[in-house]
């Protein structure tokens, strides 16, 4: 409970947002486990000076209005809805690392890896008895080196008995697949509105704005908490309507 009758506000609150879609319905998008978020409106101050010290004349100039996000949740179809704009397909490229294995004793000389069915590209054997990483060819392996064959790997006689350690991509259908493509510049992205929403002490505040992009989509690899950041920025819509802003007086 504030101390005070001023209008406050505390905590990070909810960001969601609307695909501006031609045809059919968009179902909202929320910007999930917020970490930080930071609407900014800059406008560019114009100076006439003359030949004066002092300016004589002074105009608003461009505006603009940033909206930062960090998040804790990593959505991906959030992101490429909000971002990349491209056609999903219900597909996960996941990477085994590492999956421990033994080299039979005995011909033949092979080891199957778990998700064999759906295995896509090698990444890697270790031998794990010297730590060292083992050579691909592309048959007829000798001592120290491996082929691969549909999930299949094959080794030399001479490495038989050996534990490895195999690393390697697979697909499941347990996730989204989103596709990274060239395109020109100047190609749409995906527009959306945006709203901002935060509430204290039985007050509330309202950010809507009509049309948004997002220019900059950071995903950090760190030992800590992975928090995905998003730049927005805001543009008039078709009816020249930027948004409004709803709050206690």
């Amino acid at each position: 409970m504030s101390n005070f009758a001023e209008p406050m506000m505390f905590g990070v609150g909810r960001m969601l947002a609307r695909q501006n879609l031609s045809s059919g319905v968009a179902s909202p998008l929320e910007f999930g486990a917020l970490s930080d978020v930071s609407l900014e409106s800059k406008t560019e101050i114009k100076k006439f000076y003359g030949r004066f010290s002092y300016p004589i004349a002074v105009a608003d100039g461009k505006v603009e209005i940033m909206i930062k996000a960090k998040s804790g949740s990593i959505k991906a179809d959030v992101f490429n809805k909000l971002y990349f704009g491209a056609t999903s397909t219900a597909t996960q490229k996941k990477y085994a690392d590492g999956e421990a294995g033994l080299i039979p004793s005995s011909s033949p000389y092979t080891v199957t890896v778990a998700n064999a069915a759906t295995f896509l590209e090698d990444w890697g054997i270790i031998n794990a008895v010297t730590g060292l990483q083992m050579t691909q060819v592309a048959s007829g392996p000798a001592a120290g080196q491996y082929s691969v064959s549909a999930g299949v790997y094959t080794f030399a006689a001479a490495n038989a008995g050996v534990a490895v350690a195999s690393s390697y991509t697979y697909s499941t259908t347990s996730g989204l697949k989103i596709p990274i493509t060239q395109t020109l510049m100047g190609a749409a992205r995906p527009t959306f509105s945006l709203l901002l929403a935060n509430s204290f002490d039985g007050r509330q505040s309202t950010f809507k704005l009509n049309m948004c992009r997002s220019g900059k989509l950071n995903l950090p690899f760190k030992d800590d908490f992975a928090l995905a950041e998003l730049d927005i920025e805001a543009s008039a819509d078709a009816t020249g309507q930027i948004g409004e802003w709803s709050a206690d007086a």
